[in-house]
């Protein structure tokens, strides 16, 4: 058996019709990759229960403080080397507290960090802002994403953010250059459900990007996550 280390994933709707959003690859997972650092100051906007940055490294780039708990899940690949498949193993880094997501108006939508843009994120598929839900993601992405704006998709999507009553991000992991958090959604009837939501920092802020809808490790992550996260 092989064994194979991972980092940290997020994902959206448009994705995969997961509980937040169009992305068209919504999951939680990780790969080997060497861990970037991007700029992830958490600042306020949007989070009611904001993570303060720790001092900066010596690259100068902003990190959130040290975890309280390292979430490490394992799960298996299948290997076309091996009887048993590959094991990978991958490392979260879970908030201290999870960040509770508070609604944010699009003139003030704040893309300097995955976790403040996320909050714009939730926001435009509540609102159900065609624009704003597009502008949610990559430039490289928005197509596939309008192309799966169907009505019933929309109406889907809206059905399922009315059920919502509560919002949380409660783990973050660094891909690659890519950055994977996962949120929680609390619905009406209590049910909680994870999700992934993989974002990259562009010239116009962290945005949510498919570039990783072929990704194998993904599907595997989003299981993980809902092990992890999910209440009946």
């Amino acid at each position: 058996m092989q064994n194979r280390t991972v980092g940290i994933v997020s994902v959206s709707l448009f994705l995969v019709a997961g509980a937040a959003g169009w992305w068209v690859g919504r999951s939680t997972s990780s790969v080997i990759a060497p861990a970037s650092n991007p700029d992830s100051t958490i600042p306020e906007s949007g989070l009611t229960q904001p993570i303060s940055a720790a001092p900066s490294p010596p690259n100068h780039v902003k990190l959130p403080p040290p975890p309280t708990d390292k979430v490490v899940h394992g799960g298996k690949l299948p290997g076309p080397n091996t009887e048993d498949g590959i094991r990978v193993l991958f490392d979260g880094q879970r908030y201290p507290t999870p960040l509770v997501i508070t609604p944010v108006e699009q003139p003030v939508w704040d893309k300097s960090t995955p976790e403040a843009s996320y909050a714009g994120i939730y926001s435009a598929n509540r609102t159900g802002s065609t624009e704003w839900m597009l502008a949610t993601f990559d430039t490289t992405s928005r197509a596939t994403v309008k192309a799966a704006m169907t009505a019933e998709a929309l109406a889907n999507n809206a059905k399922i953010f009315a059920m919502i009553v509560e919002e949380k991000l409660v783990e973050r992991i660094e891909y690659g250059n890519y950055v994977i958090l996962i949120n929680v959604s609390t619905l009406e009837n209590g049910q909680t459900v994870p999700s992934i939501n993989p974002m990259k920092k562009t010239a116009e802020g962290w945005l949510l990007t498919n570039d990783l809808e072929n990704d194998p490790i993904l599907p595997l992550l989003l299981v993980l996550a809902t092990e992890q996260y999910r209440k009946k």
